[in-house]
């Protein structure tokens, strides 16, 4: 458990950013919810809709359909933070009630660990590795747009890649942040043998320190680790790293026919007749609200960029 003191301070940290970070979420509904009305069902068989949403989602087949070797690595990310939903849940416990999963007290207490222990490695692996990717061997097709392209004037000052870092320097410290309050904690402890990097790491660093440094490094991981979490939600809704959110939900509600099939254009008849003729939209507003999620739910991996047509021939 935490100190009574960093009981008190810690819950008025979450309640602070926890009110900072839904209202950024409202506001990405409001700005959603502006767009036209869906011209095709998205309700409709919740069930199947859902079940589709979750399979696409923790399969990342998606992701794997080109560049296998950064697909991995963003997998290795992907993964670690869906696990880490539960593992901040846990944390945070931990820090008020007087419990401790022991990996000896049950198989799947010994999972959980072992899990969370592998998980966090890997995430370091993967951001690492892609960080090192971007800056210093970026591929050819990375963010590269033609003369052509029209640009947001955040997009040409290079936004992209600094909300990139921004977003890889959380996920670093957040991750990075665990694994040493963990270290310090297995340090104490004597090691857990389903928690070797831990064990291993606690050793190497914190071997032959006071009870009372270890737990100064365990209090450090905890505000580190779940600290960063609730202060990166008041910016979590203007990074692109809302599409970890987005993308389910917009699987969920993908349209009922298959790609490449053209939405119904409302209205063409009336448009047609009228003495000016208005087609197409002119302002975010006037396009559907599913076009609208589709900005956000998406990662900027260039993807659609390699096979398209019109990218291709300039």
């Amino acid at each position: 458990m935490l100190p009574l003191t960093h009981n008190i301070l810690f819950f008025v940290f979450a309640l602070v950013f926890g009110v900072f970070g839904a209202w950024g979420f409202y506001r990405l509904f409001l700005r959603i919810r502006r767009g036209a009305p869906a011209s095709e069902v998205r309700w409709n068989e919740l069930g199947s809709r859902l079940w589709y949403a979750v399979k696409t989602s923790l399969t990342q087949e998606r992701t794997f359909r080109r560049r296998p070797v950064v697909s991995v690595l963003h997998a290795f990310i992907f993964y670690g933070f869906v696990y880490y939903l539960i593992v901040n849940v846990v944390d945070g416990l931990e820090g008020y009630l007087n419990f401790h999963l022991e990996s000896e007290a049950s198989p799947l207490l010994s999972l959980y660990n072992v899990l969370a222990d592998i998980l966090s490695l890997l995430v370091l692996v993967g951001v690492i590795s892609l960080v090192i990717r971007r800056l210093f061997l970026p591929s050819k097709r990375d963010f590269r747009f033609t003369e052509k392209t029209l640009l947001h004037p955040l997009v040409q000052k290079n936004y992209i890649k600094r909300d990139s870092l921004i977003v890889s320097a959380f996920i670093t410290f957040h991750v990075g942040s665990r694994i040493l309050g963990n270290a310090a904690k297995m340090a104490q402890e004597g090691g857990d043998t389903f928690q070797p990097f831990s064990t291993a790491l606690g050793n190497l660093l914190f071997g032959g320190l006071s009870d009372q440094a270890l737990e100064g490094w365990r209090i450090f991981g905890y505000w580190g680790a779940l600290g960063s979490v609730l202060a990166f939600l008041a910016y979590f809704p203007y990074t692109k790293h809302i599409h970890i959110f987005m993308a389910p939900l917009n699987y969920a509600l993908k349209r009922p026919v298959g790609t490449g099939v053209l939405p119904p254009m409302k209205g063409l008849e009336e448009a047609m007749e009228a003495e000016e003729p208005k087609l197409g939209v002119e302002r975010l507003e006037d396009l559907e609200w599913p076009r609208l999620l589709d900005a956000y739910a998406c990662i900027q991996c260039n993807r659609c960029q390699d096979v398209c047509p019109a990218n291709a021939t300039g």
